[in-house]
């Protein structure tokens, strides 16, 4: 059930090129995690060697407050829209953390009825995993998650994972899809998240060899197995 569409949104923004105007600049350096985002605002912390230097790393995202962000309906609901950011900080031994990059938007907006629910973690290897969980509350029945990993090599973050998994809330009937672009190998799962006895069916095929994309590059790989 997962949509090429779906996984196609997801990753090019992803990898659209960070052009948000007037974006708050975070902090170049600061001595403690705690600094890096201003009070009120919806913070995700991973911390871990992203760079093999030895030394803990940063990585977050983070939702401003701005009021002109903020959605509102006559009945009182509320929901932050403002776009969430994207911060990588390298930590310097006995001196804090340094600002390696902030990306303003490439990370996908939330709506009214679409909730965009942003996290970030840094694996025990060291790769860098963004992950999306989608939920429509209204359009459509489908729901799902998406996770690009990126690992720093070379001086920038490269992307050689990408990662679906999507069911359809009426049906139960969801599938896994999972690329590694080192390999350059697929593995997709189909499954039905109601029903023990649908037996998980699972197919590996090849993907086609492509440059690895960075993180914040403009385009994206298409996908034909």
């Amino acid at each position: 059930m997962t949509s090429r569409k779906f996984r196609t949104a997801a990753l090019a923004a992803l990898l659209s090129l960070p052009l948000a105007a007037g974006a708050q600049s975070l902090p170049a350096k600061v001595a403690s995690i705690e600094e890096i985002t201003p009070k009120g605002w919806t913070t995700g912390i991973a911390t871990g060697d992203l760079n093999k230097d030895g030394v803990d790393d940063v990585a977050l995202i983070t939702i401003p407050d701005f009021e002109k962000g903020i959605f509102r309906r006559d009945d009182g609901y509320e929901k932050n829209l403002n776009q969430p950011i994207l911060a990588i900080y390298f930590g310097i031994p006995g001196q804090g953390y340094t600002k390696w990059r902030q990306y303003d938007d490439i990370l996908e907006l939330s709506d009214e009825y679409v909730t965009n629910d942003h996290s970030v973690t840094i694996s025990p290897r060291g790769t860098l995993i963004i992950s999306t969980d989608n939920f429509a509350s209204a359009g459509g029945w489908s729901a799902g998650e998406t996770s690009c990993t990126f690992r720093f090599q070379k001086g920038d973050f490269f992307m050689i994972g990408f990662d679906t998994d999507s069911f359809a809330r009426n049906t139960g009937d969801g599938e896994k899809v999972s690329y590694n672009f080192l390999t350059n190998k697929c593995q997709r799962t189909k499954y039905n998240v109601f029903d023990d006895k649908v037996k998980p069916v699972e197919r590996w095929s090849k993907i086609p060899a492509r440059p690895l994309k960075r993180l914040g590059d403009e385009g994206l790989p298409i996908f034909m197995e």
